[in-house]
């Protein structure tokens, strides 16, 4: 017996019940750049055998819709906040497809991933951290400032060496900061994703030094350019780390494809701000980290802490980069930190 047209919440017309005999969903994420050209924004359209093939963005079509394309325009459409991720070095936003990709698929349908200028191939580099930090805050002031009809909220994610940027970048940005002065939205939080964390006045390098972490530039993990640029010889072992998911496996390739050669300056720049001061921080561990090990990411913590800031901590069992080897426990941060937002 052919399955009864339902009517979904919100929706005058009947919809039909999902049947992956009946239905082939696809998921397609799109890429434009409408803010500028530092960033790449992905958004979606939801396909089916019911549905137009036409790109219309987040919504199906009015009549008949597959009860899986319902469900996820549905989540799509629910007031979750702006996510804006602020990559690592040697990282594009080529690399971040997959946490992206799974944050859609979770509801969160504004999602924009920063291009940070100092990770370009460019030789000799002609951008370092202030570069990259006015990145950062330009596309985070676009995105408040772009009329919608609801405040722009929005939560950062950043990683690695992207922790400095987004520290430096953010500061006067918060919610906290823009309310008392009228003015509506603004970042309502920081998730620092094994990521580099610091006060004002410190950098990469100072602070590795002072905790006798300055391994992280010995020329055996790296290709040193004449002109203070470089890459990692071999990224697999240390950035990656072991895998025993077939599916990711297979991305490992395009992963490493995707990464570019970056200035090596901004790593001895000092932090002119430290966002986290005003803004309320999250932080990820990566338990197997081979890039920061654990013991530096918890020693980041307390600094944060003595400092007298609170952060919430999640802890991954996975390697440097979880927007690859953790997607769904990533995802599930999130939704933990957005939960928590105002309280």
């Amino acid at each position: 017996m052919p399955n009864e047209p339902i009517t979904e919440p919100g929706l005058s017309r009947p919809t039909r019940e999902f049947d992956p005999n009946l239905h082939d969903t696809h998921h397609q994420l799109h890429t434009t750049t409408p803010l500028s050209s530092s960033i790449k924004t992905y958004k979606a359209s939801f396909l089916c055998k019911f549905c137009p093939p036409l790109p219309l963005s987040r919504f199906c079509h009015p009549l008949f819709h597959c009860k899986k394309c319902l469900i996820m325009s549905t989540t799509a459409n629910s007031p979750k906040p702006t996510i804006v991720i602020v990559p690592g070095a040697w990282h594009t936003p080529d690399n971040y497809s997959r946490l992206t990709s799974a944050l859609f698929q979770a509801g969160y349908p504004d999602i924009h991933c920063v291009s940070l200028p100092s990770v370009s191939n460019e030789r000799p580099p002609m951008a370092s951290l202030a570069e990259d930090t006015a990145a950062v805050r330009s596309t985070v002031e676009s995105l408040i400032n772009t009329p919608t009809p609801q405040n722009k909220t929005i939560v950062v994610i950043m990683h690695s060496y992207g922790g400095m940027v987004g520290t430096n970048a953010l500061s006067g940005l918060g919610v906290s900061h823009r309310n008392p002065n009228n003015e509506k939205g603004g970042v309502a939080h920081l998730l620092y994703m094994c990521a580099y964390v610091f006060d004002k006045g410190a950098s990469l390098m100072s602070k590795g030094y002072e905790r006798g972490h300055d391994a992280v530039l010995e020329p055996e993990l790296f290709d040193f350019g004449d002109d203070g640029t470089l890459v990692m010889k071999d990224p697999r072992p240390k950035m990656i780390g072991e895998i025993t998911d077939y599916e990711i496996e297979k991305e490992v390739p395009g992963y490493l494809a995707a990464m570019k050669r970056t200035n090596g300056a901004p790593m001895g720049v000092p932090l002119d701000n430290a966002a986290w001061r005003e803004i309320p921080a999250s932080y990820v561990y990566a338990t197997k980290d081979g890039m920061v090990s654990l013991g530096y990411q918890k020693d980041m913590v307390r600094w944060m802490e003595e400092a007298g800031t609170k952060v919430q901590i999640f802890e991954i069992e996975t390697g440097h980069c979880p927007n690859l080897t953790a997607t769904k426990e990533m995802v599930e941060v999130v939704d933990k930190v957005v939960q928590g937002l105002g309280r």
